[in-house]
């Protein structure tokens, strides 16, 4: 009886740390929410009532508001957020149209195990990371091709990382303004997944390699 008790117990603790991650995940989208999507729209609301109406520029406002709108909803898909491969190939398909409006060819090369999880909250920056990366390559470094590489790596101490690396054969970091083009969206997805962004650029393209902790999520 004892045993059983200590089990109890156990598994009432276990709901209550997984409650916990979800409601802490549910806190950080809806901030994700609030400044993304709630800031874009606000904007365009002010923009519209000063008289600015350029067709092209709000259908973008708009376009970018839907594709974060459905990035929430994939992230909260239990199936997704506990399996980050399956994320991953949903967001191949959410991209496909927006990339081919990019004249962008996207190759994608993911090894991943089934079971890695990050939760929410991890798959909506990773996804903001990738959709960012994409952007840059195309309208402001010129690129025609971009690979997407995703792996798990293994430090000597037995710690997992996930590295995702994106490789443009754009016009070079050289050539563009530091600071610039959404980089300072780049270098704040990778913090809010407590990892390190590293850029090498060259005349032939850039190569942009995130490089995060994985910390399973409580099931």
């Amino acid at each position: 009886e004892r045993q059983q008790a200590l089990n109890r117990a156990h598994d009432k603790l276990l709901a209550v740390e997984r409650e916990q991650t979800i409601s802490a995940e549910r806190h950080r989208i809806m901030q994700d929410m609030h400044d993304g999507v709630g800031g874009r729209l606000s904007t365009l609301v002010t923009r519209l009532r000063s008289g600015h109406t350029d067709p092209a520029a709000i259908a973008t406002t708009l376009e970018h508001s839907l594709q974060e709108l459905r990035f929430i909803i994939d992230s909260l898909n239990p199936l997704l957020f506990n399996n980050l491969a399956a994320a991953l190939g949903t967001l191949r398909e959410r991209l496909s149209a927006w990339v081919t409006n990019l004249k962008l060819t996207l190759t994608w090369r993911v090894d991943l195990p089934e079971d890695v999880s990050i939760g929410a909250a991890g798959i909506m920056n990773v996804y903001g990371f990738i959709s960012e990366a994409l952007a840059n390559a195309a309208r402001h470094a010129n690129a025609q091709r971009v690979g997407i590489a995703v792996h798990m790596d293994t430090t000597n101490d037995l710690r997992q990382f996930i590295v995702i690396e994106i490789a443009d054969d754009g016009i070079g970091m050289a050539k563009k303004t530091a600071g610039g083009y959404g980089l300072n969206n780049l270098y704040a997805r990778a913090e809010k997944l407590g990892g390190t962004l590293k850029e090498q650029g060259a005349s032939s393209g850039t190569c942009w390699q995130l490089r995060f902790p994985h910390q399973p999520t409580p099931r």
